[in-house]
């Protein structure tokens, strides 16, 4: 009776010590993968999805520093104007967002005409495009990026509408080497003129 006894208790203590294997974590499941970013609509709402769970921009503009701040005042994401901002480099920027739990919608430089960019002079907007190419291939598989932000406030002064036509052709080259993130640009508001 007693090595039954004993047999029992060794059984439950093998049991009591078993700790219980850790659920996966989901987002440490997408830690070195690019983020899968949607868009969906229903019955009219629209909802953004970062790898197939719903998310709600809580962020602010930052181009260097303040990343941890962010996070500390329950931030989840910022945007900046450009890859590179002279400070830091976009890869310096994405580390430190992941780093700190933020996601990044990524600013890309896009000349302004008001700045004195010609977007008639067709050898100037490829040149731009190409550099915009390798930007994104650069950074397009980091996983703290959210969002691709081509220019900003791109309409303001402007005349020329082919600055839209180069924005297009930069988004659709975005998707077709970037199929996990979505593409926007910023306006500058938006003139009586613009609003008809």
């Amino acid at each position: 009776m007693k090595k039954i006894v004993l047999f029992i208790t060794s059984i439950l203590l093998v049991l009591a010590c078993k700790q219980k294997e850790p659920e996966e974590d989901v987002s440490m499941k997408f830690m070195n993968q690019p983020a899968k970013v949607t868009l969906k609509q229903t019955q009219g709402n629209y909802q953004l999805y970062v790898n197939q769970e719903p998310f709600y921009i809580k962020g602010a503009g930052l181009e260097f520093g303040e990343i941890a701040s962010l996070a500390k005042h329950k931030g989840n994401s910022f945007r900046t104007w450009r890859t590179n901002n002279g400070k830091q480099t976009g890869k310096e920027v994405l580390d430190a967002a992941q780093k700190n739990g933020l996601m990044v919608t990524m600013g890309i430089e896009v000349a302004r005409e008001r700045h004195g960019f010609d977007y008639n002079d067709e050898a100037a907007v490829k040149e731009q495009f190409e550099r915009i190419k390798k930007e994104v291939l650069e950074f397009k598989d980091h996983p703290a990026l959210l969002i691709w932000a081509i220019g900003n406030e791109l309409n303001l002064r402007a005349t020329n509408p082919k600055v839209w036509n180069a924005v297009n052709d930069i988004s659709k080259m975005i998707h077709e080497i970037d199929p996990n993130h979505l593409t926007t640009t910023t306006l500058a508001g938006i003139s009586q003129q613009e609003r008809g």
